[in-house]
Protein backbone atom coordinates (compact mmCIF):
# COMPACT_ATOMS: atom_id res chain seq x y z
CA UNK A 1 0.00 0.00 0.00
CA UNK A 2 0.72 3.39 -0.93
CA UNK A 3 0.57 5.74 1.79
CA UNK A 4 2.11 8.98 1.04
CA UNK A 5 -0.52 11.60 0.45
CA UNK A 6 2.18 14.64 0.03
CA UNK A 7 2.56 14.09 -3.94
CA UNK A 8 -1.58 14.14 -4.18
CA UNK A 9 -2.41 16.90 -2.67
CA UNK A 10 -1.91 20.57 -2.82
CA UNK A 11 -2.01 23.14 0.13
CA UNK A 12 -2.70 26.62 -0.30
CA UNK A 13 -2.97 29.26 2.56
CA UNK A 14 -6.17 31.62 2.51
CA UNK A 15 -6.42 33.00 5.80
CA UNK A 16 -3.02 33.57 7.03
CA UNK A 17 -3.10 33.54 11.59
CA UNK A 18 -5.35 36.82 11.96
CA UNK A 19 -6.95 38.09 15.00
CA UNK A 20 -10.43 38.64 14.09
CA UNK A 21 -12.56 41.59 14.73
CA UNK A 22 -15.05 41.82 11.85
CA UNK A 23 -15.99 39.57 8.75
CA UNK A 24 -12.76 38.61 7.27
CA UNK A 25 -12.79 37.15 3.68
CA UNK A 26 -10.45 34.85 2.56
CA UNK A 27 -8.36 34.81 -1.05
CA UNK A 28 -9.98 32.73 -3.39
CA UNK A 29 -9.36 29.25 -4.14
CA UNK A 30 -8.74 28.45 -7.91
CA UNK A 31 -10.10 24.65 -8.54
CA UNK A 32 -8.91 24.69 -12.12
CA UNK A 33 -7.35 20.98 -12.95
CA UNK A 34 -8.44 19.42 -9.28
CA UNK A 35 -11.27 17.42 -9.05
CA UNK A 36 -11.74 17.35 -4.86
CA UNK A 37 -11.27 20.76 -2.33
CA UNK A 38 -11.50 21.07 1.14
CA UNK A 39 -11.19 24.14 3.78
CA UNK A 40 -9.99 23.18 7.12
CA UNK A 41 -10.40 26.26 9.38
CA UNK A 42 -8.04 26.59 12.63
CA UNK A 43 -9.73 28.39 15.78
CA UNK A 44 -7.86 30.27 18.44
CA UNK A 45 -8.63 30.79 22.02
CA UNK A 46 -11.63 33.36 22.14
CA UNK A 47 -14.09 34.32 24.28
CA UNK A 48 -17.00 33.12 22.46
CA UNK A 49 -20.49 32.69 24.27
CA UNK A 50 -24.23 33.54 22.94
CA UNK A 51 -23.62 36.97 22.20
CA UNK A 52 -19.99 36.46 20.63
CA UNK A 53 -19.61 34.07 18.19
CA UNK A 54 -18.32 33.12 14.76
CA UNK A 55 -20.21 31.64 11.78
CA UNK A 56 -18.02 30.05 8.52
CA UNK A 57 -19.56 29.38 5.16
CA UNK A 58 -18.14 28.64 1.97
CA UNK A 59 -18.96 30.85 -1.20
CA UNK A 60 -18.58 29.76 -4.92
CA UNK A 61 -18.50 31.38 -8.32
CA UNK A 62 -16.96 30.99 -11.95
CA UNK A 63 -15.62 34.45 -11.77
CA UNK A 64 -13.50 36.30 -9.19
CA UNK A 65 -15.48 39.34 -9.31
CA UNK A 66 -16.91 39.43 -5.46
CA UNK A 67 -20.15 40.65 -6.09
CA UNK A 68 -20.44 37.06 -8.23
CA UNK A 69 -20.29 34.75 -5.54
CA UNK A 70 -23.23 32.66 -3.61
CA UNK A 71 -22.93 30.89 -0.73
CA UNK A 72 -22.55 27.73 -1.32
CA UNK A 73 -25.54 25.25 -0.95
CA UNK A 74 -25.49 22.15 1.48
CA UNK A 75 -25.38 19.58 -1.30
CA UNK A 76 -22.59 20.62 -2.65
CA UNK A 77 -20.98 20.26 0.74
CA UNK A 78 -19.47 17.62 2.55
CA UNK A 79 -19.61 17.78 6.65
CA UNK A 80 -20.54 21.48 7.53
CA UNK A 81 -19.41 24.74 9.50
CA UNK A 82 -20.40 24.78 12.87
CA UNK A 83 -21.11 27.48 14.95
CA UNK A 84 -18.13 28.49 17.16
CA UNK A 85 -19.98 29.79 19.88
CA UNK A 86 -18.15 28.09 23.53
CA UNK A 87 -21.09 25.24 23.35
CA UNK A 88 -21.16 22.66 20.51
CA UNK A 89 -17.50 23.77 19.18
CA UNK A 90 -15.38 25.78 20.77
CA UNK A 91 -12.11 27.35 20.48
CA UNK A 92 -8.84 25.89 19.97
CA UNK A 93 -9.89 23.50 17.03
CA UNK A 94 -10.12 22.82 13.58
CA UNK A 95 -13.11 22.55 11.50
CA UNK A 96 -13.57 21.87 7.95
CA UNK A 97 -15.74 21.21 4.84
CA UNK A 98 -15.51 19.67 1.68
CA UNK A 99 -16.96 21.11 -1.44
CA UNK A 100 -18.53 19.25 -4.06
CA UNK A 101 -19.53 21.89 -6.22
CA UNK A 102 -18.74 22.90 -9.58
CA UNK A 103 -17.85 26.23 -9.64
CA UNK A 104 -14.36 27.31 -10.84
CA UNK A 105 -13.53 29.86 -7.65
CA UNK A 106 -14.68 28.69 -4.11
CA UNK A 107 -13.70 31.52 -0.58
CA UNK A 108 -14.41 31.01 3.51
CA UNK A 109 -16.24 34.21 4.97
CA UNK A 110 -15.54 34.33 8.43
CA UNK A 111 -18.38 36.52 10.16
CA UNK A 112 -17.51 37.88 13.90
CA UNK A 113 -20.56 38.63 16.13
CA UNK A 114 -19.90 40.85 19.11
CA UNK A 115 -16.42 40.67 20.21
CA UNK A 116 -14.91 37.08 19.94
CA UNK A 117 -11.00 38.15 20.42
CA UNK A 118 -9.81 35.10 18.65
CA UNK A 119 -7.05 33.90 16.05
CA UNK A 120 -7.94 32.23 13.03
CA UNK A 121 -6.43 30.50 10.34
CA UNK A 122 -7.38 28.81 7.23
CA UNK A 123 -5.85 26.19 4.55
CA UNK A 124 -7.39 24.72 1.38
CA UNK A 125 -6.82 21.10 0.79
CA UNK A 126 -6.71 20.30 -3.04
CA UNK A 127 -6.17 16.89 -4.75
CA UNK A 128 -7.24 14.38 -7.24
CA UNK A 129 -5.42 16.67 -10.06
CA UNK A 130 -5.75 15.98 -13.60
CA UNK A 131 -1.97 16.10 -13.82
CA UNK A 132 0.32 16.12 -11.20
CA UNK A 133 0.07 19.46 -9.05
CA UNK A 134 2.80 21.64 -8.77
CA UNK A 135 4.93 22.60 -5.92
CA UNK A 136 3.03 25.68 -5.63
CA UNK A 137 -0.36 26.41 -6.22
CA UNK A 138 -1.42 30.32 -6.41
CA UNK A 139 -4.51 31.87 -4.50
CA UNK A 140 -6.32 34.70 -6.26
CA UNK A 141 -7.40 37.97 -5.12
CA UNK A 142 -11.13 39.28 -5.55
CA UNK A 143 -12.01 41.75 -8.27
Amino acid sequence: MNKDIESKIALCPIIDPVAITATTTSDLVDTNGFESLAIAVQIGAGTFDGSNLLTLKLQESDTTATGDFTDVASTDLVGAFGLVNGTAFDENSVQSAGYIGDKRYVRLVATETGTVSSVISAVAILSNAREMPADDVAITAAT
